[in-house]
């Protein structure tokens, strides 16, 4: 009888609990893009050079197809082209894999392959231009929870928990 009752009060937690992980996920993924935006803005200004951050399949070069959950890396930019160059001495700063399980993570048009930061942490243009307006990603989970990363000209980022379209 024992056994029953456990049994049953466990199926009636499992549910819950899948969502309970999913959201996690999404909050984990959330974290380590943002994470990731602070470190190349802040290392733009300490390193007094363009950083960029960039989508990235294979981990040592930018991708110009797909979108975000990929992975991405983080590079000092010396000769400000949005490509690493090892023969120029480029560093990768940080590197991120694919996002686990089937969760979607975009940017706008004008980030969907990478954001630059000039030495003063401003996100721009690899031509200079700094960006106006807002900047969005959007991270979409597999169960319609979804974080919005907006980013203001200055280059600061914030969360906005919104639906999946």
């Amino acid at each position: 009888m024992t056994l029953a009752i456990g049994a049953i009060l466990l199926g009636l937690a499992a549910p819950s609990f899948q969502a309970t992980i999913l959201n996690n996920r999404i909050a984990t993924h959330t974290n380590d893009f943002l994470s990731a935006l602070s470190l190349a803005r802040s290392e733009a200004l300490k390193r007094d050079k363009p950083v960029v951050l960039c989508k990235s399949s294979d981990l040592a070069s930018c991708a110009t197809t797909g979108h975000w959950e990929q992975g991405w890396i983080i590079f000092v930019d010396n000769d400000d082209d949005a490509v690493v160059d090892s023969s120029s001495g480029e560093l990768i700063i940080r590197s991120h894999g694919p996002l686990g399980g089937d969760d979607a993570l975009q940017g706008t048009s004008a980030i969907s392959a990478y954001i630059s930061f000039g030495t003063n942490g401003f996100p721009r243009t690899i031509v200079g231009d700094f960006q106006s307006g807002t900047l969005t990603f959007g991270l979409c989970g597999a169960d319609g929870e979804r974080n919005t990363i907006v980013m203001n000209k200055t280059g600061r980022a914030r969360v906005v928990k919104v639906g999946c379209p």
